[in-house]
């Protein structure tokens, strides 16, 4: 009888030990259930914000990217004057001085076109900063009112250009003969006793002989191949050429009057 209450108390306490080891087993389980989850929350969360992070880099850097092509697309101001152009520099200098504007709307400033009187006058007008006239038209062909009336009658009284029988004639292009007038007379330019070989088609004693060789001495204009063709038409790309010769030329006077 003893033996069978012993053996009945052994089985009783073995089935509590089993029922405490699956108790213990279902809780660690549950324990690492809730880690688990916890511990995939924090890594989803993680890599979320890492990507949210990514995407705000990247979209930084289209912005940054397309800032940087919009300054190369706009680092040429002119689509007809490329750096590569022999006048590019003198052209830019000329822009970046607010002296000339082209045309904005097509983005050209057409450098090989001609020049006329009336664009020439106003590039001077803004190159030496002229006060502007308020003096009604003298010339037959500028009659009061006309667009080209303050620019004309502006550099007419600075003294720079005097038309031709009673006309300015402010859209006829500007011939070389006149463009070396001008820029002598704008600049008081002077013969400075450099040497001057005359050129084949400007004699000495001829029209223009004088403010050619002055503008040729001050190394603004030296023609081609000892031609000066006083005749021929200015291209808008020389004329800003020259203009920025002569302004060169000033600023450099300027300088050696204030030492």
């Amino acid at each position: 009888m003893r033996s069978r209450l012993l053996l009945l108390l052994v089985g009783v306490i073995c089935s509590l030990a089993l029922a405490g080891c699956e108790q213990e087993k279902t809780s660690a389980n549950e324990g690492y259930e809730i880690a688990t989850v916890e511990w995939s929350e924090n890594v989803l969360s993680n890599t979320s914000r890492k990507v949210n992070d990514v995407d705000q880099r990247a979209a930084q850097l289209e912005k940054e990217i397309a800032s940087l092509q919009a300054k190369i697309n706009n680092s040429t101001v002119f689509k007809d004057v490329p750096k590569g152009y022999w006048a590019y520099i003198e052209i830019m200098n000329l822009y970046n001085k607010g002296i000339i504007s082209g045309y904005p709307e097509e983005k050209k400033f057409y450098p090989e076109n001609e020049i006329s009187r009336y664009q020439a006058a106003s590039m001077l007008i803004k190159a030496l900063n002229l006060p502007k006239s308020t003096n009604q038209s003298v010339f037959t062909d500028v009659p009061s009112g006309h667009w080209t009336e303050e620019v004309v009658m502006t550099v007419y009284d600075a003294g720079l250009f005097k038309g031709s029988n009673g006309n300015f004639m402010p859209t006829a292009p500007m011939k070389r003969i006149h463009m070396a007038t001008v820029l002598q007379r704008a600049f008081d330019l002077q013969d400075n006793g450099d040497e001057f070989i005359p050129y084949v088609d400007v004699l000495e004693g001829s029209e223009g002989y004088e403010v050619i060789k002055i503008i040729s001495q001050h190394d603004i204009a030296k023609g081609s191949n000892g031609y000066f063709s006083p005749n021929n038409p200015t291209r808008r790309s020389h004329f800003s050429a020259f203009l920025t010769r002569a302004l060169s030329i000033e600023t450099l006077e300027t300088k050696e009057a204030a030492k």
